[in-house]
């Protein structure tokens, strides 16, 4: 695999980990774990992609739910012989405990003892010479096995494999919504209670701050909210004081880290309200067109907080996203929303999100994320199980299952027609609380 679509199929992955997000829906073996005191986590594959007669090490994480020790724990790892070539038939292996033919592949070197409520990591190792491939590329199943005399428990995840280069490359992108939280006092609050909220917002160790450094140095696309940089502030009682007050500076921050050579910046409408109840037949359309006339100019608020002025150029260009929670919307609400946020802007139509289930309803046929509605309004079109996998990753032990899993959909997307260059769209949840923890990859 060439360097730079490894990066793209890994570093992104592994550098922008979002935790607490929400809580992931159970894979079969974490279902598994609430009955079987026994828990087994794939905590991380390296290389990530595999080259065949080279080794693959594996780093198991083993935990203890239950009220007794559990002894001579041994792991095994196997691979599947069955290749998966689509995204359908991962999902039938990850929704499903149907046994498969396996080849054994390794094997822990010392059993483990664990006691009631302990974790303990092990590394098993992958001959080369059992990673063989005659294609350009490939995907097997690779399943972790955890076993003592009085219980087993698995977890099943996917070992891409590679040889060489024989398609076009798949070009990742990431969008992260920068938003304001559902907090009053970033609004009606003064002097030291606002200072307070906007700290607990911004500040360290904030969600907000958490995001700018999960994505630094990155290449990374910001649905921006504008509000977050024109806080409800006063000027100071001291009137020859040099040193802004907590919500400036904490703005001033937020324009820094995401005008970089490596961000791009997209616009929310102000406050990023639901815009799906706003379109209804029996909604006001009054509120609707007020979040069109009262748009702020970003461009001018990135300039009062320090950003570049060609970047601040750009962003009074940028897209106006119409992002709805449901990533679903009909052609009149289309219409109704592009009326009304772009009232004297015909030239520059809002962009819609949306994600491909609504757009492409078989799984293993996916268009390109960039596309047009039937009016000929911009359309994006993110991935959604791209998505999901992206908005799973709150547990760092679990970051393993994650990132093989987020290798083995793109390469099947790359399966579909390898010929061709694609481009395709990653969404962190608009209105989430997301934290991303940066990592990197080994």
């Amino acid at each position: 695999m060439s360097k730079h679509t490894h990066r793209a199929l890994t570093a992104l992955i592994l550098a922008t980990i979002f935790t607490s997000i929400s809580t992931p829906a159970a894979t079969p073996n974490e279902r598994n774990s609430t009955q079987n005191p026994l828990e087994l986590a794939l905590t991380r594959v390296t290389p990530t992609i595999a080259t065949p007669g080279e080794p693959i090490t594996i780093r198991a994480t083993l935990t203890n739910r239950g009220n007794k020790p559990l002894p001579n724990i041994q792991i095994r790892a196997l691979l599947g012989n069955q290749k998966l070539t689509t995204r359908s038939e991962i999902n039938t292996y990850t929704t499903s405990n149907k046994p498969l033919d396996t080849t054994h592949v390794a094997t822990s070197k010392t059993p483990i003892t664990l006691p009631p409520g302990k974790t303990q990591t092990a590394t098993l190792t992958i001959d080369g010479n059992n990673i063989t491939t005659t294609n350009a590329y490939d995907i097997r199943p690779l399943i972790l096995e955890a076993a003592n005399p009085t219980t087993t428990t698995t977890t099943r995840s996917f070992l891409p494999t590679h040889t060489r280069k024989e398609y076009q490359p798949l070009q990742l992108g990431f969008l992260i919504p920068l938003t304001t939280d559902p907090d009053p006092h970033l609004v009606t609050a003064t002097g030291e209670e606002l200072d307070k909220a906007w700290t607990e917002f911004a500040g360290p160790g904030s969600r907000i701050d958490n995001i700018l450094n999960g994505t630094k140095g990155h290449t990374t696309t910001y649905a921006l909210d504008p509000t977050l940089l024109a806080p409800n502030t006063t000027p100071p009682a001291t009137k020859n004081t040099d040193t802004p007050d907590t919500p400036t500076q904490l703005t001033k921050n937020i324009t820094k880290n995401i005008t970089t050579p490596t961000s791009t910046i997209w616009q929310l409408p102000p406050t990023d309200p639901d815009i799906d109840p706003l379109t209804t037949t029996d909604a006001n359309p009054n509120l609707l067109k007020a979040i069109g006339k009262t748009n702020p100019q970003l461009g001018k608020l990135l300039t009062e907080t320090g950003a570049p002025p060609e970047q601040a150029r750009a962003a009074d260009t940028a897209p106006l996203l119409a992002w709805p929670i449901d990533n679903a919307l009909t052609t009149q609400q289309r219409t109704t929303i592009n009326n009304a946020l772009h009232p004297r802007n015909k030239q520059n139509p809002t962009t819609y999100i949306t994600d491909n289930t609504h757009i492409d309803p078989d799984p293993d046929r996916t268009g390109p994320a960039s596309r047009r509605t039937p009016k000929g309004n911009p359309l994006l079109v993110s991935d959604s199980g791209l998505n999901n996998l992206f908005n799973r990753a709150t547990n760092p032990t679990h970051t393993g299952e994650i990132t093989q899993q987020f290798l083995a959909e793109t390469l099947t997307l790359l399966s579909q027609n390898p010929s061709k260059p694609r481009d395709v769209l990653v969404t962190a949840p608009e209105g989430s609380t997301q934290t991303p923890t940066p990592s990197t990859p080994s």
